[in-house]
């Protein structure tokens, strides 16, 4: 009720003059209509959780005067008359449990701050900021990456630059000796596509090392990928020769030669390798992301897309290991000097259990800082393993084993290999039997002058003569045809 209405200006007028008792004492009004008996003074008390009130005294309005009890004189304890205290930057104020009328600081969480006195509430970090617990102020987050000047970093790019520098030294010397049995042995002009995707390799192994960016991320793998796929098919296509050129049955050597085209599967094996990253690519592109998990590090990583496609692209690489290392296995018992299977089956076998590896690391660590060098420690090793396996004991031939890169040492051996087989690469027991046979139809004068001894030793010497024209057609006739054979493949 308004006190302006007359009803609320009665009431007021009213209790001015009212007084009255009880058992607590006399009520009574003064002239403003406040209450002028005086007030007790109440002593809070904690006690077994519960809040206890006291009368310790009393306060005479009129008077303006406050009386203590003796008991409570006597007994009290008197400090501080605050229940609180001023809160510091960093912490917040919040109300006390005990009492609700006071009020107790606690520190800011990891992640606020507050920066001044008796704040009430605390303020959040901005992005890319960080505090501790307690904090008045936030500090900026630290961004991290792979750095170039790293040891690690330093040690990988040494590696990778010394693995080129060997690629180069070893294309100076395929050139030099391309037509030699040890070059052509090793691949001939593969051993050019092989070098070259090893580089390519080598350069795809250094974009795991400093600040990514997108387009970083978005090659790095795909460039592995592909480039090593193109080796692998060059080392899938040696294997396959070795076993067309030293295939015993006719029959299988003629259905092996029909499936027999180089270029044709070098582009098929390596264009299904460039359908799988580029789908990767459409479905899922590789971006750059921020990790913080920890809040104080910013650390910069690629999200290389699908791990599915990833697994299947390295997943396809293992295929074509495979079969190279079944082709290398049916293939073992090819010449020694031809036998390249165990470089072969050594370096896939190597191959898949670096990946392998790789692969158990890459499901159960998913981010930290070093992650991404364990996939460029990866792709060092395959690289030097081919290079190692298939490059340097050629090399070594060329360099120090000059007089067994000749190609008559490699025929040979190819002879005697066939020999111990008993195989021939030709219908030579045809031909010595045409060379028997156009001996018997040699004119009879030259056998019937045989009982003439005066004659006899310049008929000697002519059939002599005749049968070492015959034995050398007939010898090279066999080295013409292991020779066909040999370039055939």
């Amino acid at each position: 009720m308004s006190s302006e209405s007359p009803n609320g200006f009665w009431l007021i007028n009213e209790l001015k003059n009212v007084s009255f008792s009880t058992e607590n004492g006399n009520f009574q009004f003064d002239n403003s209509g406040d209450y002028s008996s005086g007030y007790d003074i109440i002593n809070w008390r904690w006690v077994n959780g519960c809040t206890q009130f006291d009368k310790v005294g009393h306060y005479n309005v009129i008077k303006k005067m406050i009386s203590i009890n003796a008991d409570f004189k006597k007994n009290a304890q008197f400090g501080s008359f605050r229940c609180s205290h001023t809160c510091k930057p960093g912490e917040r104020k919040g109300i006390s449990p005990e009492n609700n009328c006071c009020y107790h600081c606690s520190s800011c969480p990891s992640g606020t701050y507050s920066n001044q006195n008796d704040s009430t509430e605390c303020l959040n970090c901005s992005e890319y900021y960080w505090s501790n617990a307690g904090s008045s102020t936030c500090q900026k987050s630290t961004r991290e990456f792979i750095q170039w000047s790293d040891a690690l970093s330093v040690v990988l790019i040494i590696i990778a630059i010394l693995g080129m520098l060997i690629i180069c030294v070893v294309s100076v010397l395929v050139t030099k000796y391309l037509s030699t049995p040890a070059v052509k042995a090793a691949g001939g002009w593969m051993c050019y596509i092989m070098l070259f995707s090893l580089l390519i390799s080598l350069v795809s192994s250094i974009l795991f090392i400093g600040e990514p960016l997108n387009l970083i991320c978005r090659i790095r793998q795909p460039l592995y990928s592909i480039s090593f796929t193109l080796c692998v098919s060059c080392i899938l296509l040696k294997s396959f020769r070795i076993i067309l050129a030293f295939s015993f049955n006719p029959i299988v050597h003629k259905h092996l030669k029909r499936f027999y085209k180089p270029v044709p599967i070098l582009i098929v094996t390596t264009g299904v390798q460039v359908i799988i990253c580029s789908v990767s690519l459409f479905l899922n592109l590789p971006k750059i992301v921020e990790n913080r998990d920890d809040p104080k590090i910013i650390l910069m990583l690629c999200d290389e897309g699908s791990h599915a496609a990833f697994g299947i692209t390295l997943g396809y690489i293992a295929l074509l290991s495979c079969i190279c290392f079944i082709f290398a296995y049916k293939g073992r018992k090819s010449p020694k000097m031809y036998n390249e299977t165990k470089f072969i089956t050594f370096s896939m076998l190597v191959y898949i259990i670096v990946w392998i590896s790789f692969g158990v690391v890459y499901v159960n660590i998913h981010v930290g800082k070093y992650f991404t060098i364990i996939e460029s420690i990866a792709i060092l090793a395959s690289v030097y393993c081919i290079v190692c396996c298939h490059f340097l004991p050629t090399c070594y031939i060329v360099c120090f084993k000059k007089e067994a890169n000749i190609e008559s040492n490699y025929l040979t051996h190819a002879r005697e290999h066939f020999k111990q087989k008993g195989q021939f690469v030709c219908p030579i027991a045809k031909m010595q039997r045409n060379s028997q046979i156009s001996s018997e139809e040699q004119p009879p004068s030259l056998i019937e002058v045989k009982t003439n001894n005066a004659n006899e030793g310049p008929i000697n010497q002519k059939t002599h003569h005749t049968d070492q024209t015959l034995s050398f057609q007939n010898q090279r006739h066999k080295w013409n045809c292991l020779r066909k054979r040999h370039r055939s493949c």
